[in-house]
């Protein structure tokens, strides 16, 4: 079972991460800050993790570097709602230092599943992958006709949304799914 860490000094939202990601198969442990997750990755691994920016004892930008040098090096999922420089700007430097892909807070579900699905399997299809959310959005999180009608109009090729071996994961019911918010107090991140 593919594990991720989840790495959130929110409770709420920590656990919300959790519900969402274990209700699609995920295996999911968690930390309340960088320090802790750094610590709980090196015991047990994971296949990616999920990462706050604006943490306290380690903030995400340092975890980032820190599990970079580890080997096997997870993938990593940066997100934030910008403290008091703004989401972008921060998640521009997250993406810098390593993150493969990062997630504005607030965002839905089906966003987060949508990144996570794209970054774990980067490294198993050739297919061309959204480099931001807003890619995922505009060709929905599981690739589809809603994919191919998106690269059709960036002059892409489609691949769709499938795992390569023809199995689709499963889908969780994400319609009754409250949107996921973080909020980071002190940091006036919301």
């Amino acid at each position: 079972m593919t594990r991720v860490l989840v790495m959130d000094d929110d409770d709420v939202l920590r656990s919300a991460l959790r519900v969402i990601l274990e209700g699609a198969g995920y295996e999911v442990a968690d930390a309340a800050d960088g320090a802790a997750g750094v610590r709980l990755y090196r015991e047990h691994g994971a296949d990616l993790v999920l990462v706050d920016i604006f943490m306290p004892t380690m903030d995400g930008l340092e975890v980032i570097r820190a599990l970079r040098t580890e080997v096997p090096r997870p993938k990593l999922v940066a997100m934030s709602g910008g403290g008091g420089i703004g989401p972008q700007d921060i998640l521009r430097m997250a993406a810098a230092l390593g993150a493969e892909r990062t997630l504005t807070k607030p965002f839905v579900p089906t966003e987060l599943l949508g990144a996570v699905r794209d970054v774990l399997w980067s490294d198993v299809t050739d297919l061309r992958r959204p480099q931001c959310v807003d890619d995922v959005q505009a060709r929905g999180p599981h690739g589809g006709e809603e994919a191919a009608d998106h690269a059709h109009h960036k002059g892409e090729e489609h691949g769709g949304g499938d795992h390569p071996g023809g199995e689709r994961e499963p889908e969780p019911d994400l319609r009754e799914a409250p949107e996921v918010q973080g909020r980071d107090p002190g940091k006036g991140e919301q």
